[in-house]
């Protein structure tokens, strides 16, 4: 059974002379109540020295998946 059929996944990376401060997502579609079709979030964290990963699955059988992930960056 695949329990998450839509299920996808962004990272967002820091250039290669800078530091990653802190990291997060963003998606149009996230309803924290639960009460509509949406996309939810199950990961949002650090990958790697210079990424910040986030993944989520669609619930909704009639819209598409759109989720976006941050990375906040500093100079070194």
């Amino acid at each position: 059974i695949d329990l998450f059929p839509d299920t996808s996944f962004a990272t967002a990376k820091c250039k290669k002379k800078s530091k990653l401060v802190s990291g997060g997502f963003d998606s149009p579609d996230y309803d924290p109540s639960g009460t509509e079709e949406e996309t939810f979030p199950f990961v949002s964290r650090r990958s790697g020295r210079r990424g910040w990963s986030v993944g989520g699955f669609n619930v909704s059988t009639s819209r598409s998946l759109d989720i976006v992930a941050y990375a906040y960056c500093k100079k070194r």
